[in-house]
């Protein structure tokens, strides 16, 4: 395996950068108006649905298998079927 020095220090330099990310912090309540300012932001979400990952999911399994076909015609063609 090749070491990198140059890299190994970059990635020292991000860890410690990043490490006060972790440290422990006391929870902040927000300002009173924060919550009905989101609300009036975004309007009242009670009741809605959330859209269904599965019709999203399955439209790019569909997408894929689209495109998989299609690239697997190609590759079946003979050469000179395509009119050149």
């Amino acid at each position: 395996m090749i070491y990198d020095v140059g890299f190994a220090r970059r990635v020292a330099r991000w860890r410690d950068h990043l490490a006060a990310l972790g440290d422990p912090i006391e929870p902040v309540s927000p300002p009173p108006g924060v919550w009905k300012a989101i609300e009036a932001a975004v309007g009242d979400q009670r009741g809605v649905r959330p859209r269904r990952p599965r019709r999203v999911l399955g439209g790019l399994v569909l997408a894929g298998s689209g495109r998989l076909l299609a690239h697997a015609i190609r590759r079946r063609r003979p050469r000179g079927s395509d009119g050149h």
